[in-house]
């Protein structure tokens, strides 16, 4: 699959105008001014066309717990417009009823619902949800399901291409166990003698480094990999080579999910510093993040290894740590809030470069040029839409919910 980043939008974009795809020879636009104009149409010519497929594009779910005496929660802060495709509320049961929405003007009218309805009523105050009336019972969870703001186009040498999973859950302090010469094999080798600093064998990982590699990290008695005691045995008659070499442990820490991403040579500074937010982006055709506000929590110059902390509450998508070192997808890092990956399904491509190409012509005044690219943008967007519509291509069942305002009764399919 072709790869659809940041830098082959604005060669696409350059070649489709005949504009010099080399930013200095080009002399109109630089590719930071190009990409802002492509943020403006992917929030006002391409956005609005996806939505319009209700297809569910950039859809998203949050939950948040609701709490006795309160009222107010706040709508993500990355919705779109700052509005909400639904909101229902869960039970302890995991039963998801629809909640209304009742006027602002309206508010004091709002009772307790009767039985076969959600239990709360809502209205919207600025970017808050409010619940109508006050929670008196715990128990409950809001579901708020909402269109997300495309991320921010950026260069890819504004954000680090990940390279592999240098470690998961394991917190970033080490201690050296101790090597001595192995007589079996003169001089040049050195074996594991000295264990005694282990915890049990069900609270620890061992990591092996020889010169410029760390090998993959051990993990004995966790969850993932049961408690093994051939891992000691094998620990014990390896042997590694001197001066180079080191083996080290680190606690097993319960709920920690401190994942190490190794970063490409090129990684940009703007998301190593330590404690900033930071999204990790899917490639390989997709257009959502991994995980989107995770905070840094160590940067190692040395071996170019990023921790990050999956399980921070400010995290709006969870995952587990293998999920970004699966296969050749070229992954990357960027600051919160951005990406280098058009936020669009790949048949849309086409459709984007030529608004893109159309803004970058009314940029630098070129009206010929103008009229010529809307002419094959608004042929693209009647090709695109005709692949688009419908998203699943076959009969569509219809679910009969069971909380709704205008009945109660069994579920079931119509």
């Amino acid at each position: 699959m072709r790869a659809r980043t940041t830098e082959n939008l604005i060669q696409d974009v350059r070649t489709q105008v005949g504009a010099p795809r080399d930013e200095a020879a080009d002399g109109m636009l630089s590719n930071s001014e190009l990409l802002s104009l492509c943020d403006q149409e992917l929030e006002g010519e391409i956005g609005p066309l996806l939505i319009s497929t209700r297809s569910e594009y950039w859809l998203r779910t949050e939950d948040q717990p609701i709490s006795v005496g309160k009222a107010s929660y706040s709508i993500p802060y990355r919705s779109l417009a700052m509005g909400l495709r639904d909101v229902t509320i869960v039970d302890s049961a995991g039963e998801e009823w629809n909640a209304i929405q009742v006027p602002a003007s309206e508010r004091q009218y709002s009772r307790q619902a009767p039985r076969g309805r959600a239990p709360f009523d809502f209205t919207l105050e600025d970017g808050k949800v409010v619940l109508l009336p006050t929670p008196t019972q715990a128990g409950y969870t809001l579901r708020l399901r909402y269109y997300a703001t495309p991320p921010k186009l950026v260069q890819t040498t504004d954000a680090a291409r990940i390279t592999g999973l240098a470690y998961e859950q394991v917190p970033g302090s080490w201690s050296s166990l101790l090597l001595a010469a192995n007589a079996n094999a003169g001089d040049t080798q050195v074996r594991l003698v000295d264990i005694s600093a282990l915890p049990p064998a069900s609270e620890f990982y061992i990591r092996l480094t020889e010169g410029a590699t760390t090998e993959a990290v051990l993990a004995s008695g966790t969850t993932d990999t049961p408690n093994d005691a051939a891992l000691l045995t094998e620990m014990l008659a390896n042997t590694y080579q001197v001066g180079v070499a080191s083996v080290e442990w680190a606690p097993v820490v319960d709920g920690s999910a401190i994942v190490g991403v190794t970063l490409a040579a090129s990684a940009s500074s703007r998301v190593t510093s330590i404690n900033s937010l930071v999204d990790v982006v899917r490639g390989g055709g997709m257009f959502d993040p991994i995980v989107a506000d995770v905070p840094v929590t160590s940067w190692d110059v040395g071996d170019s290894v990023l921790g990050i902390d999956l399980s921070s509450e400010s995290a709006e998508v969870s995952t587990s740590p293998t999920a970004i070192s699966e296969g050749g997808r070229q992954d990357y890092v960027c600051v919160a809030g951005e990406t280098v990956y058009p936020s669009i399904p790949a048949q849309l491509w086409p459709t984007f470069v030529s608004a893109c190409a159309r803004a970058y012509c009314g940029a630098v005044g070129d009206m010929r040029g103008f009229e010529t690219a809307t002419a094959i943008l608004e042929r693209r967007k009647r090709d695109a839409l005709g692949v688009m519509i419908p998203r699943v291509d076959g009969e569509r069942k219809r679910p009969i919910p069971r909380h709704t305002p205008l009945r109660r009764g069994a579920r079931g399919w119509r």
